[in-house]
């Protein structure tokens, strides 16, 4: 039979594993690795993303894809972009030995990711208009500005390498301060840090949602 000219191909460089690991629910199985400035120039990996072949919903199937699909990996400094990893021990261990991770839109506002990228001390890098608005974490305390590089939807999956390729472009005094903040903000949302906010920050979030 005749191949299908709607269905496109993924080109053949994509490494795409039999087990398509993609781990949803992988938080809190993730070991805490603190953010510091030794951490962040410690990782050997540049940008760190994986995704799964099938296709999500809310149209957010080209903005996952893209990262995958349209990038040319030799122009990328050493970056671990891909449709999933064969062993969960593998996707950790790469996945905390990255500078900056991609949290990327998906089937709703609400991101898996991006407290997966806190947990582990890795920049968040969001391309998801709808996040800061509708599903902010601890918005009472925490400003994702702070502690994320945000970047356009429309912008991003019209030129993901480009788009990947300016956070070269950040200086070291630029880094420093997000790591800062990302430092801050793993102390207010992960119960299991040595110095802890999580139980006031959140009473404090309960108060302000109670008189807003």
């Amino acid at each position: 039979s005749e191949p299908d000219p709607s269905v496109v191909p993924f080109p053949e460089y994509l490494n795409i594993p039999r087990l398509d690991f993609y781990p949803k629910k992988l938080t809190f199985g993730i070991p805490l690795k603190l953010a510091t400035m030794e951490k962040f120039n410690d990782c050997s990996n540049f940008i760190f993303y994986q995704t799964r072949t099938l296709p999500s919903f809310a149209n957010s199937t080209i903005y996952r894809q893209a990262p995958v699909t349209n990038v040319t990996m030799e122009n990328l400094p050493k970056s671990k972009i891909g449709f999933g990893i064969d062993s969960k021990e593998e996707w950790i261990k790469e996945y905390i030995d990255s500078k900056f991770c991609l949290v990327i839109r998906g089937d709703s506002p609400h991101s898996n990711a991006l407290l997966r990228a806190v947990r582990v001390g890795c920049i968040p890098v969001v391309v998801a208009d709808c996040l800061p608005i509708y599903s902010p974490v601890m918005k009472s305390i925490l400003n994702m500005s702070d502690y994320t590089i945000m970047m356009d939807e429309k912008k991003f999956t019209q030129n993901p390498e480009k788009s990947m390729l300016s956070l070269l472009a950040l200086s070291e005094e630029e880094i420093e301060v997000k790591m800062k903040h990302l430092a801050f903000a793993q102390r207010v949302t992960m119960m299991d840090h040595p110095e802890s906010l999580f139980i006031p920050a959140f009473l404090h979030g309960a108060v302000s949602a109670f008189n807003s």
